[in-house]
């Protein structure tokens, strides 16, 4: 299981691994589990064979948060090789918000020191 402990939100969109088992991809956002997908590997014939899978969700995940998970079973002894994550980005306009209240109140400061002078 993997959780975002700290850092920007991000959401996933892939993986990829290696072995011959399945390995099936889930989140856990707001106590919910959702299933992203999954990757089954070396069946060939009846037969378990070792290689490697590639999956690319078919829609990105929702937005992983801090405390927010992802986790993934196993039907075997492989292993996930990459995780493909795309972060989320602020949105421009944020910062723009943040700084007009800023601005307002130093032009507020500056004129009351200029009121007491």
């Amino acid at each position: 299981m993997l959780t975002l402990q700290r850092g920007p939100a991000f959401r996933f969109l892939g993986a990829s691994a290696i072995d011959n088992t399945d390995f099936k991809f889930s989140s856990i956002i707001g106590g919910t589990t959702t299933a992203l997908g999954t990757i089954d590997i070396g069946d060939i014939e009846g037969n378990r064979q070792n290689g490697t899978g590639a999956l690319t969700f078919g829609t990105p995940s929702d937005v992983i948060r801090v405390g927010e998970s992802m986790f993934v079973e196993l039907g075997g002894s492989g292993g996930v090789d990459s995780l493909q994550i795309a972060p989320v980005p602020v949105p421009a306009a944020l910062p723009l918000l943040l700084a007009g209240p800023g601005g307002l109140g130093l032009m507020k400061r500056r004129t009351d020191k200029a009121a007491k002078a």
